[in-house]
């Protein structure tokens, strides 16, 4: 059997990126927020930081937080996106690669979008984003929202869900997903499995904005 491929995922840093201890893995995984609103020099700092990351290979996604990436909204910054243009790093907005770690290849989709946020960035505006174009045939999904109904409510408001119902039903159609990591909802931070999909909200700060929640680590197997 193939020794497994070590993840190690966070989201939602908001700018205390550097506060973190990572982990040893094969692949690092940002589900989005890296800032706070869409701060240049913070981008900066990310880029510089998640450069010095010794992880074979970085995915990250953009959250609603991150205006800086958000073509469609008026604080968006090409150089901030330009930044992220890292050796071993994919920078994913609605798209897919196939990587590859000691010979086996897992497929990833990477998107931003988020329900009911009109005015932030990645307001999927009522959209199903996921229709047209993206890939069924994936291991492993990243986004920065979660689907309705997982890890997606808030703990002080218990009728409450944030979570994309658009998002469920793509994934359900993934005939090969066995990993979906994303964030946005701090409440939710945790895993859990659910059929045949492992389900992680890798949100690294609190509802108070605190940095405390570690990194998780996640040993997938093909």
């Amino acid at each position: 059997m193939d020794k497994p491929i070590r993840i190690v995922a966070v989201s939602d840093t908001h700018g205390y990126h550097r506060k973190l201890s990572i982990p040893d893995g094969d692949i690092f995984i940002h589900a989005g927020d890296i800032t706070m609103e869409g701060e240049y020099d913070v981008v900066a700092d990310f880029a510089d930081w998640i450069d010095s990351l010794p992880h074979a290979i970085k995915c990250i996604v953009p959250g609603n937080h991150d205006f800086c990436f958000d073509i469609s909204h008026p604080r968006y910054d090409g150089g901030a996106q330009r930044l992220l243009d890292l050796p071993r790093t994919h920078f994913l907005i609605d798209a897919a690669r196939t990587l590859e770690i000691r010979d086996q290849k897992i497929k990833v989709y990477g998107s931003p979008w988020v329900p009911n946020l009109r005015g932030w960035a990645f307001w999927d505006r009522n959209r199903d984003r996921y229709e047209y174009g993206a890939p069924r045939d994936i291991d492993v999904l990243v986004t920065h929202g979660p689907p309705s109904g997982i890890r997606d409510g808030d703990q002080y408001k218990s009728a409450i869900h944030y979570g994309s119902k658009f998002l469920s039903r793509y994934l359900n159609m993934c005939f090969k997903l066995k990993l979906h990591i994303f964030g946005h909802v701090h409440e939710g931070y945790g895993q859990g499995q659910v059929g045949e999909i492992m389900f992680v909200n890798a949100c690294t700060c609190t509802r108070e904005y605190a940095p405390t929640n570690p990194p998780l680590v996640l040993d997938f197997v093909l």
